[in-house]
């Protein structure tokens, strides 16, 4: 199972720590509830900017799909969600960016990214099934 923490300081300086090094801090269903709860009290308690950051060699690969497929068959609502909203945040966000990452989803849904020199993003494009069929 991955972990998430939170972190809130006195300026209004919210963090998530995305804390799942030997997943390279993916995203599975428990992470994403934990970091919608952490939404609601960034809102509630006045946060004036979000940073999402990983802990470990990378900052975030992207959705665990074993994850997903193992725990409710609502964990791919809750991806949506999470990522909406952390999109629609009232308040800038910030993906601190190190190691590897997926552009898909979390650095998509941020204000904003910032990324170490040497960071890389990598993208995985699926073609529509009809394009892996023969005709």
């Amino acid at each position: 199972m991955n972990s998430v923490s939170f972190d809130l300081d006195e300026r209004g300086v919210a963090v998530i720590y995305l804390d799942s090094p030997v997943t390279y801090n993916s995203l599975d269903g428990v992470v994403l509830r934990k970091m919608l709860e952490y939404f609601d009290r960034c809102e509630s308690a006045g946060v004036r900017v979000l940073c999402v950051r990983g802990n470990g060699k990378h900052f975030c690969a992207g959705a665990d799909i074993k994850g997903l497929a193992r725990q409710s068959s609502e964990s791919t609502p809750t991806l949506i969600r999470a990522l909406q909203r952390l999109n629609q945040l009232p308040f800038p966000t910030i993906a601190m960016v190190h190691g590897g990452a997926s552009r898909i989803p979390m650095i998509n849904a941020t204000t904003a990214s910032v990324a170490e020199f040497d960071a890389f993003v990598f993208s995985m494009i699926l073609a529509p099934p009809m394009a892996l069929t023969k005709s």
